[in-house]
């Protein structure tokens, strides 16, 4: 007889899967490559170019162009979610400003902060 069915194989389900941070970190790093490069392509780089260009180069600018860019994908990847967004999204502005609006400008601004710190446009433009 068996005191403990913790000897017994059996795979893993989904949930506990997903529980480990391992995972969490894959999916999170995942999701972030797919949103993020399509958005730091199409609208990141010509940005970058543009506020070099014109000499524009504090870290408020970055920062907010980095925040536009990241509500543009996450506007993006919740059309491609639900292509019928459109005729719910003005009734739950509660849920576009929590769920779409603020994780989007967090993550563009991190992002263009860090792009920012590593090329420090404003160092290069001063010598």
């Amino acid at each position: 007889m068996l005191l403990s069915d913790s000897v017994t194989y059996r795979p893993a389900t989904p949930p506990e899967i997903f529980e480990t941070l391992g995972s969490i970190a894959i999916l999170g790093s995942t999701l972030g490559a797919v949103l993020g490069f399509p958005a730091m392509l199409l609208v990141g780089l010509p940005a970058h170019v543009w506020l070099i260009s014109t000499r524009r180069t504090a870290l408020a600018y970055y920062a907010s162009f980095g925040s536009v860019a990241g509500v543009i994908a996450s506007f993006a990847f919740g059309y491609i979610q639900d292509p019928k967004m459109w005729t719910w999204i003005f009734s739950e502005i509660h849920y576009v400003l929590v769920g779409i609006v603020a994780p989007g400008a967090m993550a563009g601004a991190v992002s263009a902060i860090t792009l920012f710190l590593v090329s420090r446009p404003d160092k290069a433009l001063a010598e």
